[in-house]
């Protein structure tokens, strides 16, 4: 028997773990997973026995373990080192599922969201009584650039998305009440996003249970204080008056609508 014929081609190998030439040469230049023996002319052998140490890389790789981590655990093969790194994976691999769990939920409700929100369009004030909410603010200062908002509300969403805290993907401004009063109505003055509960952070933010003038704006902000005059009228032909807050929420925006003219926002107006 030849030197090579207990072995197995770079080929064979490959197709005998189900994977490419191309990542055996690539565990091998990290030193994962080198041949056995490399003959003079630099073909690549394997033995069949190497397929357990593949075999210990599929596992690992499985369980979200960095290729990294799985070289320097095969190099220290021990018990107590497989129980602990898979007692580790399995604690990741559970806040992994909670995290997914909860986007699913996030993805339920925003589903139930936009399609009530499609089916209910109204562009005509009215009056509703709202439960309290929760949201997560971050305030704007009327220094910072138009960029340096964005990036600002970027980071906010992506925090409360991989925290765990939203319950859709609906965000939405806030104007203040002196804004309201000086018609400063495409000039928020904080960025939310709702949560499920509330906390002690500095950023939460009670919107008070109570009643509220609320109307449908449908289209871009460049025409928002078309509906903002529109919701003020209703409100002083019904003898109320501003109370606080007023509250736009974004149902129909970047994300769903193809254009500005389809984006559907929810302007809610705190009153008494």
């Amino acid at each position: 028997m030849s030197d090579t014929e207990q072995y197995l081609k770079i080929n064979d190998f490959a197709e005998l773990c189900g994977i490419t030439k191309a990542t055996l040469f690539h565990y091998e230049r990290i030193g994962l997973l080198k041949p056995e023996l490399i003959t003079e002319n630099g073909f690549r052998y394997y033995s069949v026995k190497q397929y357990f140490t593949y075999a210990i890389i599929s596992i690992l790789k499985a369980t979200g373990t960095s290729l990294n981590e799985i070289k320097s655990y095969t190099e220290n093969l021990d018990t107590d080192n497989f129980i602990a790194l898979l007692s580790e994976k399995h604690k990741a691999l559970g806040k992994e599922l909670k995290k997914i769990k909860h986007m699913k939920s996030v993805l339920k409700n925003t589903i139930h969201l936009t399609k009530r929100t499609v089916s209910e369009i109204c562009t005509e004030p009215a009056l509703e009584e709202h439960e309290e909410q929760y949201l997560l603010i971050i305030n704007f200062t009327q220094a910072e650039s138009e960029k340096e908002r964005i990036r600002r509300i970027n980071t906010h969403y992506r925090y409360c998305l991989d925290k765990g805290l939203s319950e859709t993907l609906t965000s939405g401004f806030i104007n203040n009440k002196a804004s309201i009063e000086n018609r400063r109505f495409n000039n928020a003055d904080s960025y939310f996003c709702e949560v499920s509960r509330k906390s002690k952070s500095e950023m939460c933010f009670v919107k008070p249970k109570g009643k509220y003038a609320v109307l449908d704006h449908q289209g871009g902000y460049d025409t928002i204080s078309e509906s903002f005059e529109k919701l003020l009228a209703y409100i002083d032909t019904e003898g109320l008056a501003v109370n606080g807050n007023a509250y736009i929420f974004e149902f129909l925006s970047f994300a769903s609508a193809k254009t500005p003219e389809k984006y559907v926002v929810k302007i809610a107006i705190d009153v008494n």
